[in-house]
């Protein structure tokens, strides 16, 4: 059930109530309502803007978010350190990296060093916008890199081709991988070619760290192996999945049989 329409006959409320209504939409998946209620607010403050920021961030509707940021910026009011973690991640989303940049520039002219979760978000910002010089940058001046930052620059290494970085950044790191770091380092061995190394971290992700491997850790193994013609190994491993494996790594597999010149039954054998 939707959430209960706020009447606009209403006497006069303080900005607090408002916010509160604002916010309870936003849990509620209202972010119509949420709009609503802060367009007929008489007044907002910064909770009203990030809580819309936020809200559209949340549901995936980055644009939204983004447009909401640049009317907060019209109207004098200052980003938070939540604006800022909730703008640059629409910034990522949307390959938005110049007014990525702006922030950061902003940041800096006030003094606001970039660590903790706006360091983080700077950092998974410019990776995903595909600028790593600045992603290494803001990486390396952090005084403090959680597991959140390390990944957030294996990944965007992996993903934008700088493949033996990513490994090496990998193997520097001084705290325990999660499954996004393996993801991040089976992603840059797909793509280079680095078969041995791949199959090494899979069973380094499962024997040492006893993560248990998603169908996406599945993909990267199965896509690996059969961009370099392992048809058969990566047959074995969709049959041998402790998961259901989806239509996609089936199709990878017959793609992969055209492909090298081998027929389904050839796999299996």
């Amino acid at each position: 059930m939707g959430a209960e329409r706020v009447s606009l006959a209403t006497p006069a409320r303080n900005v607090w109530w408002w916010n509160t209504e604002i916010m309870r939409n936003v849990r509620l998946g209202e972010i119509a309502e949420a709009a609503r209620v802060f367009r007929e607010m008489p007044e907002r403050d910064a909770v009203s803007w990030n809580s819309m920021i936020g809200g559209y961030a949340k549901l995936g509707m980055h644009d939204r978010a983004l447009d909401v940021f640049r009317e907060m910026q019209e109207n004098g009011m200052e980003p938070t350190e939540l604006t800022v973690v909730s703008t640059l991640g629409a910034c990522a989303e949307m390959g938005e990296l110049e007014l990525g940049r702006r922030i950061h520039n902003y940041l800096e002219s006030k003094g606001m060093g970039a660590d903790g979760y706006v360091g983080n978000a700077l950092v998974d910002m410019y990776a995903k916008c595909g600028n790593l010089k600045l992603a290494r940058q803001v990486f390396e001046s952090m005084s403090i890199r959680d597991l959140t930052c390390w990944n957030a620059m294996i990944v965007g290494l992996s993903v934008h081709g700088q493949l033996l970085d990513a490994l090496r950044l990998f193997d520097s790191m001084k705290i325990e991988p999660d499954h996004v770091a393996f993801l991040g380092l089976l992603t840059a061995c797909s793509h280079g070619g680095l078969v041995d190394e791949g199959r090494a971290y899979f069973n380094s992700m499962t024997d040492d760290y006893k993560i248990v491997p998603s169908v996406k850790h599945y993909g990267c193994m199965i896509d690996m192996l059969c961009r370099h013609g392992k048809v058969h190994e990566a047959y074995r491993m969709i049959k041998d999945m402790p998961i259901e494996a989806n239509s996609v790594l089936w199709k990878m597999v017959m793609a992969a049989c055209r492909v090298h010149g081998r027929s389904a039954a050839d796999a299996n054998r």
